[in-house]
């Protein structure tokens, strides 16, 4: 490729930002005829190509040769531009560009020669990831519905403002009704799903959950609580990485599973409605 044409494209390329003060070319600038921008434009754009403390070697002359060419005269030398339908600022460019043309031809060294600023390349990273356990208790709101000893653990990201989890854990009632007909104690092992908002420390998610669990007692029985749930947690720096954790919620069913006596009896029930508390610790990766 000829000198001149790699110029060319590396100046095309990248147009660098204005230098804090100009030098002025006022008395070896002449334009003529109606041209699409001022000597003040030009000489900026000129000057953006010298090296810094360079000068134009002599009388630089701009003509315009009717509404689509101009001509630049340079000690002696000179360019045809031809600007079509170009925009203002792009022609003060082209012809900055066949001034720094002629120059090359005249001069060894009058111009700073500017690669194209490349954008900084973006690592693929990971959203910050989070490891938690969380101890529970939760309780029916009707009668005859237990409570919910829970244990839960986890792992949850965060990218910006959006927040999602996956929880696994195991649910343990009391024994009701011990050495009674009636006697009932139910382990349940509930998977949920969560996704939300981040507001600061506090976090706020929605999702399904599914339970399979066992029934012992004197009806023993198995099956899946569907349902879900609602949550609020807020999460208290520690240690590096270590984080502190304070929930609540409430979970709701569309199922249950119950134990009667004599058919009329209820002596025991899987809650429909869960509200629950919880106090963890998580650990954060990437943060």
């Amino acid at each position: 490729m000829h000198p001149s044409a790699a110029l060319v494209c590396c100046l095309l390329a990248a147009d660098p930002p204005a230098p804090d003060a100009a030098p002025s070319a006022t008395d070896t600038l002449v334009l003529t005829g109606a041209l699409p921008f001022s000597g003040q434009d030009l000489e900026q754009a000129i000057a953006l190509r010298l090296l810094d403390g360079s000068t134009l070697p002599g009388k630089l002359e701009v003509i315009a040769q009717g509404a689509d060419r101009i001509e630049v005269r340079l000690g002696g030398r000179r360019r045809i531009v031809e600007i079509g339908s170009s925009r203002e600022d792009m022609v003060t460019r082209l012809v900055a560009i066949s001034v720094a043309d002629l120059l090359m031809e005249t001069t060894p060294a009058p111009l700073r020669l500017v690669s194209p600023a490349l954008p900084p390349a973006r690592e693929a990273t990971l959203p910050p990831l989070r490891l938690a356990v969380m101890p529970g208790l939760a309780h029916g709101l009707a009668r005859g519905e237990t409570a919910l000893y829970s244990l839960a653990a986890g792992v949850g990201a965060r990218r910006g403002r959006v927040v999602v989890g996956l929880d696994a854990g195991y649910w343990h009632t009391p024994t009701v009704r011990a050495g009674q007909p009636g006697e009932s104690t139910m382990a349940a092992w509930p998977v949920r799903v969560s996704a939300g908002a981040a507001l600061g420390r506090f976090e706020l998610s929605l999702g399904p959950v599914v339970a399979p669990y066992n029934v012992t007692g004197t009806m023993p029985r198995s099956g899946v609580l569907v349902g879900g749930g609602l949550a609020a947690l807020l999460a208290l720096p520690l240690l590096r990485g270590l984080r502190g954790l304070a929930a609540g919620g409430c979970d709701v069913f569309v199922n249950r599973t119950a134990t009667t006596v004599g058919g009329k009896d209820l002596t025991f029930a899987s809650p429909r409605v869960a509200p629950w508390v919880g106090l963890g610790l998580a650990w954060e990766i990437g943060a």
